[in-house]
């Protein structure tokens, strides 16, 4: 239990990190969705796509771990 809960934390420092370097903004378009960085607009394209994964990745990832959270709560309490 005690390492879910540090990955948990670690997940929402990282994700706390790449939104500020990313600063992320979306702009909707009748097609779908655009997904930026304001702050990596005039950097090389391999940033922006990379510290753009990362942000998606970290940011998803804290679901998943507070799904195992409940899962794991649900099967000690029960």
């Amino acid at each position: 239990y005690r390492f879910l809960l540090i990955a948990f934390a670690t997940t929402d420092i990282l994700v706390s990190l790449a939104h500020v370097t990313l600063m992320p903004g979306v702009q909707m378009t009748s097609a779908g969705y655009i997904f930026f960085g304001y702050h990596l607009i005039d950097k090389p394209l391999i940033w922006g796509t990379t510290f753009g994964i990362l942000f998606v990745i970290f940011f998803y990832q804290s679901f998943i771990l507070l799904a195992f959270h409940f899962f794991y709560r649900y099967t000690s309490v029960c």
